[in-house]
């Protein structure tokens, strides 16, 4: 969220990210910049953990975040739903350990 928020700022964009609830973002998208955000933006997100300084770690707290008995059982005693199993498109792009949480 932090490297979208600076992309907007840097390329002077009037479109702003309003509110990021887990894995979803909610934009106020000005008309004449859809097409560009639209592209740029999943690349942005894309990126993110290949892109992170320690891969291991950021694994290893994403798996922490779905483990039904870690991540899991301590949002769905605050009243969430379970994330797991999430459907992507993106499966062949997950990391070995992290498909057992999703579904192609």
């Amino acid at each position: 969220m932090i490297r979208i928020d600076n992309f907007l700022e840097k390329g002077n964009f009037k479109s702003t990210m309003l509110l990021q609830v887990h894995d979803e973002l909610v934009f106020n998208i000005v008309v004449n910049e859809y097409s560009q955000l639209v592209v740029e933006i999943p690349k942005i997100m894309e990126s993110i953990l290949k892109d992170a300084p320690n891969l291991k770690a950021a694994n290893t707290f994403v798996e922490f975040l779905l483990n039904k008995n870690n991540g899991m059982k301590i949002m769905e005693s605050n009243g969430q739903p379970s994330l797991v199993p999430s459907k992507t498109e993106y499966y062949d792009k997950i990391p070995d350990n992290l498909k057992k949480y999703v579904i192609k």
